[in-house]
């Protein structure tokens, strides 16, 4: 979702956030089918917890996730 569609909710919610999420975890798309193998769920915890640190040391990165968590309350 564009910033623009962001705030057509507007009238519907109040303090949306947006968490951007998975920059290099999206390498989740690589190992669909093998989440049953403990070494793709190693691998995507691993990136996982480097994401977060990179995102909180370069927080422009956050421009490139692949994926974001909206979150808001309801009007």
């Amino acid at each position: 979702m564009s910033w623009h569609e962001l705030r057509a909710l507007d009238p519907f919610f109040v303090d949306l956030k947006v968490q951007p999420v998975n920059l290099l975890a999206m390498a989740k798309r690589a190992l669909r089918g093998r989440f049953d193998r403990p070494w793709a769920r190693f691998a995507m915890g691993a990136l996982e917890w480097v994401d977060r640190a990179l995102l909180a040391a370069a927080p422009p990165l956050r421009h490139w996730c692949g994926e974001a968590v909206v979150t808001g309350r309801r009007r």
